[in-house]
């Protein structure tokens, strides 16, 4: 009895299907896919954490514990001014900024941009300059912000805090890097399950 034509065909297809095997390689596959929680994309996209402030108070002062060793106002890590109400700007760990867009010099950070959401007051802001470096890894927070982006948040009309001027070290929010193309880029050095900067 001879093999049927159709069953010669079937183990054809399972022949080549196994030889294309042997010439996958890792190099080859796709990247995982990102991680899907309550259908929102989280790792390795967008960083949970807590934004605190930096260059001016919340409660409208200047911040003294960012000054120069001879006592003046620090500038941002690429010179911006940052000790006022006005500019809209945050600061990223510097292992996240090395590891997600390849160095730290104005122009690995040039057209690069963040966008952030308040979990308190449900606002979101799309572009956001990255002015300075920061938090330090031991803080395990992963994003600082000035006072005009807490302004743009709401953060500084919230009560009690707002007749208080008695603010939260840090407020909730969910944030993304944006490429210069506008998508958002996979963030690196940032620990999605701590929380926290890789190795802190």
């Amino acid at each position: 009895m001879s093999v049927p034509q159709n069953v010669k065909d079937a183990q054809a297809l399972v022949d080549a299907y196994l030889k294309l095997l042997d010439t996958i390689t890792p190099s080859t596959l796709a990247p995982p896919p990102p991680i899907v929680v309550e259908d929102t994309l989280i790792a390795p996209y967008i960083v949970k954490t807590g934004l605190s402030s930096f260059g001016w108070n919340l409660n409208n002062t200047n911040d003294t514990g960012d000054l120069n060793l001879d006592g003046s106002n620090s500038t941002g890590a690429w010179g911006a001014q940052t000790h006022n109400t006005t500019i809209v700007g945050c600061a990223l760990p510097e292992k996240v900024l090395t590891m997600t867009l390849g160095g730290l010099s104005a122009s690995h950070i040039k057209g690069i941009t963040v966008g952030i959401y308040s979990q308190v007051t449900q606002k979101q802001i799309d572009a956001v300059d990255i002015v300075d470096e920061g938090p330090a890894a031991w803080t395990h927070r992963g994003i600082d912000g000035t006072y005009a982006l807490h302004k743009a948040l709401g953060h500084l009309d919230l009560e009690p805090y707002k007749s208080t001027n008695n603010y939260p070290a840090t407020f909730p929010v969910s944030y993304w890097i944006n490429g210069t193309n506008g998508k958002a880029l996979a963030v690196h050095g940032w620990d999605f399950n701590l929380a926290r900067v890789t190795g802190s």
